[in-house]
C-alpha cells in the first residue's frame, strides 16, 4: 500500500492544535454535555479528508470546468491548502478561473468560485452512509427553490452540484405555503421535490455522534401535521438520552431528564394552535445566524450564505433570531432578549403591513379574495404563551432539560421542581422499566469517565 503524504500545512499545526484543544477541554471536559470522546477523533479525520481532497485537486478543477461549461479545465486553478476555508460542517476549496476574453491588461479576466464539500466526520457519514449526499441534495434544492419562489432574497449563485433585511426575508418565506413538513431534494432525475425528512443541524449532529435515528426520523419521512413532527422530535431527544454515553451525570440528573421529556409530551398540545396543525407550513432557514448574513456599510442585507439546514417547518417555528443577545439558548436573559425582540417585531409588523397593502391593491384589481395568516400575529402568540421556549427546547438536544425547568415547568406549578417526589413519580412515565434505564445510564457514564481519564491522564477528570 502506498504511503499517504500529509501536506505540510496539516502536519505542522497538528500538535499545536491538538495540544490547545486538550488544554481548553481539560478544565471542563467531565461536565460537558457533548460526547467529548467522539470529538477527539475529529482532527485526524479532518486531516485524512483534507489529504484526500488535496491529492485530487485535478478532479476539483475538472468538476468546476464542467459546471461552468468550459471546454478545458486548464483555465481552472485550485487554491493551495493554506487558502482553503473550513466551517463546522463544510470545506470550501477556492478555484480561480481564468477567461481569455476579459479586459485586463494581458487580455484575460479572472474570477473565483468555491467548491464546497460536506465534512464526512461532521455529518455522520461513517455511522449513517448517505448523510453527506442527503445534505448536498437538500442544500442544492434550497438554492433552487429560493431562486424560483423567492427571487428577492439575495443568495450566492449555485453553478452546480454533485453527489457522493432579515424581517422582509422571513415575511417573503412565510408567504409561500408548502404542503408538508420536510426538506427539498433534487432527485436522480434532476427534479425538485419536497420528499426528505426536515434536515436540521440537530439531526446531523446526533447521527454524527452515533445516535440511531433511522427509526425515529427516517431519511425519506416527511410530515403532514405539526403534532406528528413534534412527537418525532421528542423521540429524537429520547434516543439521545438512551444512546449518548455521557447523557447523564448521575441518578438525579437522569431522573430529571426523563421527567422533563415525559412532561414535554404531556403539555405539548398547549403550545401549538390546532388550526395550524395541518398548515400552512413554511420554508425556514434554520442556520440563519449573524455569521451567514452579509451586509453593506449601512447594514442592508446584501446576501445570505450557507443555506444548509433549510426545511419546510411549522409556521410557529419561524421565530425572531435567538442570537439577538449573543447568549446560549438555555441561559438567555429573557428581559434583555424581549427588549430586542420587541424592536424586531415592530419592524416586522411595519414591513408586513407594507407588503399586505401592496398585495391587497394587486389582488383587488383582479377581484381575488385575500386570505392570510400574519407571521407577526403568530410570533406574538408564541411568545405570550411560552411556545417560543418550548420550540427552542425541542430544537436543542443539550438545552431541553434546562429550558424545561427554567421556562416551561414554572408555567404550571411553581415549586414542583424543588420537590423530590416530582421526579420520583414522573420519571417513571418516560418509559416502562425506567429505573433499569437509570442504572444503565449511570453505568454508561462511569465507563465514559474512565475513558476520559485515559485520554487526559495529566488531569483528574
Amino acid at each position: 500500500m502506498a504511503a499517504v503524504h500529509v501536506p505540510y500545512e496539516f502536519e505542522s499545526c497538528r500538535r499545536s492544535v491538538v495540544s490547545s484543544a486538550r488544554r481548553s477541554l481539560n478544565s471542563q471536559v467531565k461536565s460537558k454535555e457533548e460526547n467529548v470522546l467522539h470529538k477527539l477523533t475529529y482532527w485526524d479525520k479532518q486531516c485524512d479528508f483534507f489529504t484526500h481532497i488535496h491529492h485530487r485537486r485535478g478532479l476539483v478543477e475538472k468538476a468546476v470546468a464542467h459546471h461552468l461549461g468550459l471546454s478545458s479545465h486548464s483555465s481552472c486553478q485550485a487554491a493551495d491548502v493554506k487558502d482553503w476555508m473550513r466551517g463546522s460542517f463544510n470545506l470550501c476549496v477556492p478555484v480561480t478561473v481564468t477567461c481569455g476574453n476579459g479586459s485586463t491588461g494581458n487580455g484575460t479576466q479572472q474570477r473565483r468560485v468555491l467548491m464546497r464539500f460536506p465534512l464526512p466526520h461532521r455529518v455522520g457519514e461513517e455511522f449513517r452512509p448517505g448523510n453527506a449526499d442527503e445534505k448536498v441534495r437538500c442544500e442544492a434544492a434550497t438554492y433552487a427553490w429560493l431562486g424560483q419562489e423567492c427571487p428577492s432574497i439575495p443568495i450566492p449563485h449555485l453553478y452546480g452540484f454533485a453527489l457522493s433585511g432579515g424581517q422582509r426575508i422571513m415575511i417573503t418565506l412565510s408567504r409561500k405555503p408548502l404542503p408538508k413538513l420536510g426538506s427539498f431534494i433534487i432527485d436522480d432525475n434532476g427534479f425538485l421535490r419536497l420528499e426528505n425528512r426536515p434536515l436540521t443541524v440537530e439531526l446531523e449532529v446526533l447521527e454524527n455522534e452515533h445516535i440511531p435515528l433511522d427509526n425515529v426520523i427516517p431519511r425519506h419521512q416527511s410530515f403532514h401535521s405539526v403534532d406528528s413532527y413534534i412527537n418525532r422530535l421528542l423521540s429524537m431527544h429520547d434516543a439521545r438520552l438512551r444512546h449518548q454515553p455521557n447523557a447523564v451525570n448521575n441518578i438525579g440528573d437522569c431522573a430529571g431528564q426523563m421527567s422533563a421529556l415525559a412532561m414535554m409530551r404531556t403539555v405539548s398540545h398547549e403550545f401549538f394552535d390546532y388550526d395550524l396543525n395541518h398548515g400552512p407550513f413554511v420554508f425556514t432557514l434554520t442556520d440563519l445566524d449573524a455569521s451567514n448574513i452579509f451586509v453593506d456599510k449601512d447594514w442592508n442585507i446584501k446576501c445570505l450564505v450557507d443555506l444548509e439546514w433549510g426545511a419546510s417547518l411549522p409556521l410557529e417555528f419561524m421565530q425572531p433570531p435567538t442570537w439577538l443577545t449573543n447568549q446560549q439558548c438555555d441561559v438567555i436573559d429573557a428581559d434583555k432578549y424581549n427588549e430586542l425582540r420587541e424592536e424586531f417585531m415592530e419592524t416586522l409588523e411595519d414591513e408586513e403591513g407594507k407588503i399586505y397593502e401592496k398585495e391587497k391593491k394587486e389582488q383587488d384589481m383582479h377581484g381575488q379574495p385575500i386570505g392570510r395568516v400574519e407571521l407577526s400575529t403568530v410570533m406574538k402568540k408564541t411568545w405570550e404563551i411560552g411556545a417560543f421556549w418550548y420550540i427552542l427546547a425541542l430544537r436543542s438536544p443539550t438545552g431541553l432539560h434546562a429550558l424545561f425547568y427554567k421556562r416551561i415547568q414554572p408555567l404550571y406549578a411553581l415549586g414542583h421542581a424543588d420537590e423530590g417526589q416530582f421526579y420520583l413519580i414522573t420519571h417513571r412515565y418516560w418509559t416502562r422499566g425506567a429505573d433499569a434505564v437509570v442504572r444503565q445510564k449511570v453505568a454508561d457514564k462511569e465507563v465514559y469517565d474512565r475513558k476520559l481519564r485515559e485520554e487526559f491522564p495529566e488531569e483528574a477528570v
